[in-house]
């Protein structure tokens, strides 16, 4: 299932960012960093896997090296993912 691009707020996609948020601030690996990202299966999508790249404004890159804009994710999705 794809996440409509309309605007409207996607409430069931809440409890996931909470979830990763949590994860993100609470673990480091064992070097002391912090995570970059995690990978964790697809309950929508037998067999799918998700993705989580932890990353802020300054880190975000379009395909060309150029810093990311807002919104430029669902853009680039099939460079990513081929779909």
């Amino acid at each position: 299932m794809s996440v409509d691009r309309d605007g409207a707020e996607h409430i069931d996609y809440v409890p996931t960012q909470v979830v990763c948020e949590y994860l993100r601030l609470a673990f480091r690996d064992s070097d002391g960093c912090p995570l970059d990202g995690m990978i964790y299966s697809s309950r929508q999508r037998g067999g799918g896997t998700n993705v989580v790249v932890f990353v802020d404004e300054n880190g975000a890159r379009d395909p060309d090296g150029s810093p990311a804009r807002a919104g430029a994710d669902a853009e680039h999705e099939e460079d990513l993912f081929g779909h």
